[in-house]
């Protein structure tokens, strides 16, 4: 975009490295590769029951946020965050945000998603990281239009790890919009993840962030042109 500002801080932090350092004593590599192994039997049958419920409820009326465990809480958290300035009102970023639909049109990162913006709403997503493509969904765990959106992971891979990712928007006083995101990354395997995958989530965040703010400028640009009189 134009004269989008990105603002290099994407910073990662680590709630818990002292526990990790003392699993590592342990022996956290071996243990991880042990457990690897019924893991991989174990998703094969959660499998056939995620199938099963693929016509399940998108919405879940009595879902409440404050009692969901699977939303990652410090400490025991690792966090990446990416921040960037938008020269568009906050407005216009949320109408591409939750534009679900839409993202197979602009987003590198979560090509595919399906479903309400609503709490306690399920969206399908198809997400790219690095070479390989993955088909989950997540669950809304809150919306404050035009403010702040997230959602967390969802789906057996919970069980050992999940991510909760919220975007803010303020508005800068001048038209545009100061963005932020974090992902947060909670569970067992957390650590792992940071290890295994944080670079790559990191550049996908950052990726996103930018396709994003052209995403909100083409559109902004698409609406002045038929706004012209011919």
């Amino acid at each position: 975009m134009g004269d989008q500002r990105q603002r290099p801080r994407g910073s990662v932090r680590d709630h818990d490295a002292d526990a990790e350092r003392g699993t590592e004593a342990l022996g956290f590599g071996y243990v991880v590769g042990v457990r690897l192994t019924w893991i991989a039997a174990l998703f094969g049958l959660v499998a056939l029951f995620v199938l099963s419920c693929a016509h399940a409820s998108s919405h879940d009326p009595s879902y409440d946020p404050a009692r969901d465990r699977k939303i990652p809480r410090p400490p025991k958290v690792v966090e990446w965050t990416h921040e960037a300035h938008f020269n568009a009102p906050p407005e216009q970023v949320w109408a591409v945000l939750v534009d679900f639909e839409h993202y197979a049109d602009w987003n590198p990162w979560l090509v595919s998603a399906s479903g309400p913006a609503e709490v306690g709403a399920r969206v399908d997503i198809t997400v790219v990281l690095g070479d390989k493509r993955r088909e989950m969904w997540h669950r809304v765990v809150s919306v404050d239009e035009p403010h702040s959106f997230c959602w967390r992971d969802a789906g057996p891979t919970t069980s050992f790890a999940t991510g909760l990712r919220c975007r803010e928007l303020v508005d800068d006083g001048a038209g545009g919009t100061d963005f932020r995101v974090v992902l947060t990354v909670g569970g067992a395997f957390r650590s792992m993840v940071r290890k295994r995958y944080g670079p790559r989530l990191e550049a996908s965040m950052a990726a996103e962030t930018a396709a994003l703010g052209e995403e909100v400028a083409r559109r902004a640009a698409a609406n002045s042109s038929q706004a012209r009189p011919i």
